[in-house]
C-alpha cells in the first residue's frame, strides 16, 4: 500500500514539475489595443481591429484560436451620456478550439480585422449589436436617448494559461458614439 501510495505521489510531483515548465501565454505583457470608428450609424457595418503589439525586448508566447473570435471575450457597455444602460446577453456557447501558437518578437504586432453591425431589431426599438463569427450577439432592449454610445471592450483569453485564469489578457475598449438613422432618432 505505501509502494503505491509513492509511485502515485512521484506520478503527481513529474506531472507537476511538467505543468509548471511548459511556456504559458503571456498577454498581461503584450499592449492590447481595439481601432474602431468614432462614430458608427445603426444598420450600418463597420470594422473592427484587435491589436497585440510586443513592445517588451522579449519574445512573447501566445496561443490563439484560428477563429480568432474563440479567442477573445468582447464586453460592450452601452451608455446614454453617463448613465450605464443595461443589456441582455446570454451566456456564451461551448466551441471546439484549433489553437496555434506565436512567438511574438520584440516591436512586432498581430492585427485582427472583424467586421460588426449595430441594427434595429423588433420594430427598430431595440439594437443587436453582431460581429461577424463571434458566438453572440449583443442586445439593447428600448433604448431612448440622444447622447448615445458604445464602450466596445473584452479581453484576450489565453490558449495555454494559468488553469481557471484569463485575466491577463483583459483590459482592451474603445468609445464609438453611436448616430441612428433619421428615421429612427425618435425611437433611439
Amino acid at each position: 500500500m505505501a509502494i503505491q501510495k509513492m509511485k502515485s505521489f512521484r506520478i503527481f510531483i513529474f506531472t507537476l514539475v511538467v505543468l509548471s515548465s511548459c511556456k504559458a501565454d503571456d498577454f498581461y505583457s503584450v499592449t492590447k489595443t481595439i481601432e474602431a470608428p468614432e462614430q458608427i450609424e445603426v444598420n450600418e457595418p463597420f470594422e473592427v481591429k484587435l491589436i497585440l503589439t510586443n513592445n517588451t525586448t522579449a519574445h512573447l508566447p501566445l496561443t490563439l484560436d484560428q477563429d480568432i473570435t474563440k479567442s477573445i471575450h468582447l464586453m460592450p457597455h452601452w451608455y446614454c451620456g453617463d448613465e450605464y444602460l443595461s443589456d441582455r446577453t446570454p451566456n456564451p456557447k461551448d466551441k471546439i478550439h484549433t489553437y496555434y501558437a506565436v512567438e511574438l518578437a520584440p516591436k512586432e504586432s498581430l492585427t485582427f480585422d472583424l467586421m460588426a453591425e449595430l441594427s434595429a431589431f423588433s420594430n427598430g426599438d431595440s439594437l443587436r449589436l453582431v460581429i461577424d463569427n463571434y458566438e453572440k450577439d449583443f442586445k439593447l432592449a428600448n433604448p431612448n436617448c440622444e447622447n448615445f454610445n458604445l464602450t466596445l471592450g473584452g479581453m484576450w483569453v489565453p490558449g495555454n494559461g494559468p488553469f481557471g485564469d484569463s485575466m491577463e489578457g483583459y483590459d482592451f475598449s474603445t468609445k464609438i458614439k453611436i448616430k441612428p438613422p433619421a428615421n429612427q432618432i425618435h425611437k433611439l
